[in-house]
């Protein structure tokens, strides 16, 4: 019986012979750590180049929306276009917002693209400034235009519409 003092070698001493099968291949999941950032290269040429699809646009569809070519005049010296309703779940990109207006001569008119949460049903909940130019006056109306991309998002349900206030509106339009 050995001691602690005096214990079994369990390392061999000399020339050892190997006996059996020695297993060289993995028994189970082997994890992998990877330490910083790797840098990975994908070797493809220009005649066979890597397959990519671009979800931004495949899920865009253009739309072209007129509000009419006749305002509805509404309180006190204002005026709103027809109304389009951005259905639930769709968003809507505004990259382009055009509007002739004309006006009594000598009125200051505001015009705004306004959207409401749900419909009209109340105050809107956005409102975006357009900046009229004018454009000549012609008898008693003032001509003005406004054309720009406000690049706008807005997201369902919402309604939007244009709204004008001026200190003496007319229906005459063109």
């Amino acid at each position: 019986m050995n001691t602690g003092a005096n214990p079994i070698p369990t390392q061999a001493q000399g020339t050892t012979n190997i006996a059996g099968v020695v297993q060289a291949q993995q028994a189970s999941d082997w994890t992998v750590g990877i330490t910083g950032t790797p840098t990975v290269q994908v070797a493809n040429s220009q005649a066979d180049p890597v397959p990519v699809r671009d979800t931004v646009q495949s899920a865009r569809q253009p739309v072209m929306i007129s509000l009419g070519d006749a305002l509805t005049p509404f309180g006190n010296g204002g005026a709103y276009s027809d109304e389009y309703v951005l259905a639930s779940g769709k968003r809507l990109v505004i990259e382009q917002a055009y509007l002739l207006i004309q006006t009594v001569a000598g009125s200051q008119t505001i015009a705004y693209i306004r959207v409401y949460n749900q419909g009209p049903a109340g105050t809107p909940n956005r409102s975006f400034p357009i900046l009229l130019t004018k454009q000549g006056t012609s008898g008693n109306f003032d001509g003005y235009v406004a054309s720009g991309p406000p690049k706008l998002y807005v997201t369902g349900p919402v309604m939007l519409r244009f709204e004008l206030f001026d200190t003496d509106y007319t229906d005459e339009k063109r």
